[in-house]
């Protein structure tokens, strides 16, 4: 039997982390105007960014409203500091002390993804390979990126979104333009060749499937020849003195968060890898990434389509 004055110590404690956590999102009114005036003073004209941002941790400690956290996510993104942006951020998503209308939630959705987006681009200058043109390790921030920006475009595709800031347009930008180099658009197809599809970046057009929540081969003979299928023609494809890159991508279906299924693509690939990787021709070539469910074959709501996306597919990366 648990000790009562355990058992009520641990209840107080949870209390106050409740109180704690009210109190945060809602202020008084004094904390309120105490707050939106060190706002106001911060968002002069006569304030250089290191003062403004003072006022504003400032204001943020009095009353930690939208209004003050959405400016003090913006500051820190000017000091590029991305963590306590997207910090600022987060908490914006649990303060109550003011209602949101679309358009803030918008632009806050839209400085989460310039977050990210700078997150990503720290994360490739650290990770990328000098060797390749193209990403060799699966970034987690441009999926969070993404996935922001469709939040702003509620499901339109225009670069442009009315109503938001400037800045946000060159954000979006940008972000599309790695969605295109990177991951969704391949070369127009040239040739094919035992399964090739010749571009700037070359495709083997054999893919592996996997069942529903899996990233194990498929029972039974499919998934087992498939992977030979594939390992016949990349034998047969690559030289031995030439440096090419095997990049082994693997896909989910639309279903599941973003979070998961970006893991599961990475398993679906490391599985694949993992048999190839026998071939001591490929061994040496072979890197994993997992594209989550980005790049969708199709987007009807049906098993067979669904099929269709699960899968692991090759990128040849040729080196500079």
């Amino acid at each position: 039997m648990k000790n009562p004055r355990i058992a009520f110590f641990s209840m107080l404690l949870l209390v106050i982390q409740c109180l704690a956590n009210v109190s945060q999102a809602a202020c008084s009114p004094v904390d309120y105007d105490a707050s939106m005036e060190l706002y106001r003073q911060a968002v002069s004209d006569n304030q250089t960014l290191e003062q403004a941002m003072e006022l504003l941790q400032r204001a943020r400690s009095r009353c930690a409203n939208a209004s003050v956290l959405y400016k003090q996510a913006r500051g820190y993104i000017a000091q590029k500091q991305w963590d306590r942006a997207l910090e600022s951020l987060g908490q914006m998503d649990v303060d109550n002390s003011e209602k949101s209308d679309d358009n803030d939630n918008r632009k806050q959705a839209g400085l989460k993804a310039w977050a990210y987006l700078e997150k990503h681009e720290e994360f490739k200058q650290e990770n990328s390979s000098p060797n390749t043109r193209a990403l060799t390790r699966s970034s987690p921030w441009l999926p969070k990126a993404v996935h922001q920006l469709e939040r702003v475009r509620a499901g339109g595709n225009n670069s442009v979104s009315p109503g938001m800031p400037k800045w946000f347009n060159k954000v979006a930008l940008r972000i599309d333009n790695l969605r295109v180099g990177h991951l969704w658009q391949e070369a127009e197809v040239v040739e094919y060749h035992s399964g090739l599809r010749s571009g700037i970046v070359d495709r083997v057009d054999i893919p592996v499937h996997f069942d529903y929540d899996k990233s194990q081969l498929r029972a039974g003979s499919d998934g087992l020849r498939e992977l030979q299928e594939l390992e016949r023609a990349l034998t047969a494809i690559l030289k031995s003195g030439d440096d090419m890159v095997i990049q082994v991508r693997g896909y989910t279906d639309v279903r599941g968060s973003e979070e998961y299924n970006v893991k599961l693509s990475e398993r679906r690939a490391k599985t694949v890898y993992t048999t190839l990787a026998r071939n001591p021709k490929l061994a040496s070539r072979l890197e994993t990434l997992g594209m989550g469910k980005w790049d969708l074959l199709c987007t009807d709501d049906t098993e067979q389509c669904h099929s269709q996306n699960r899968r692991v597919e090759l990128r040849l990366i040729e080196a500079r």
